[in-house]
């Protein structure tokens, strides 16, 4: 069975805050991250994975590219 875990990216745009919850998926060879954010969220993604015990450089796939 495959662990996962979601993470909480908060956003600041026009005056309101927005979430989007990024599925990070463990497996026993690969870290998977799908719905990565919108683009620049590369350091909102790794301060989420640390705040969760992962190390961010383990991401090796995504579903979009979110250094942006």
């Amino acid at each position: 069975m495959m662990a996962y875990s979601i993470l909480d990216l908060r956003y600041h745009r026009n005056g309101a805050e927005e979430h989007v919850y990024p599925v990070v998926l463990f497996g026993p060879e690969n870290v998977v991250l799908a719905d990565c954010g919108y683009p620049g969220s590369l350091k909102l993604l790794k301060q989420a994975l640390i705040g969760r015990g992962n190390q961010a450089g383990a991401c090796h796939k995504a579903g979009a590219d979110p250094s942006g």
